[in-house]
């Protein structure tokens, strides 16, 4: 699809992110979000076991079916996988019923993502609707 090509093309080598990128694991400077709607393109993803507690990664929408996340969010996953669940405008996980639900139907990763080096470390994922 031309959006996989948009995403994937040539461009993305111009990053020259580096291969030993470290997580801090905090927000330095971060301020609560007082207007749920002000973040709609946020997008929660987690399983859709029928609790829609547990969220294991985030991402954007970057279209009206498409969800930028990490590639090492569906690590060890099958494409067709009926469990993720994506949570759109959600800005805080301990209130799980809010956003709006869409299933992901499918997913592509980067071709070239690696988990040992973590480079290329980008997958989009269709939405049902």
């Amino acid at each position: 699809p031309p959006l996989v090509k948009k995403v994937f093309g040539p461009l993305h080598r111009a990053c020259k992110a580096p291969a030993n990128v470290t997580s801090k694991g905090a927000v330095i400077g971060g301020e609560i979000v007082k207007d749920p709607g002000e973040f709609p393109f946020i997008a929660w993803l987690g399983d859709n076991d029928g609790t829609m507690t547990r969220q294991f990664c985030g991402g954007s929408l970057i279209s009206d079916r498409v969800v930028l996340t990490a590639g090492h969010c569906i690590y060890g996953m099958d494409s067709m996988d009926a469990n993720l669940l994506v949570r759109l405008g959600v800005t805080d996980y301990s209130r799980t019923g809010d956003g709006i639900a869409r299933r992901v139907i499918n997913w592509r990763r980067h071709p070239d993502y690696t988990r040992v080096t973590v480079r290329n470390d980008v997958t989009l994922l269709l939405l049902n609707e």
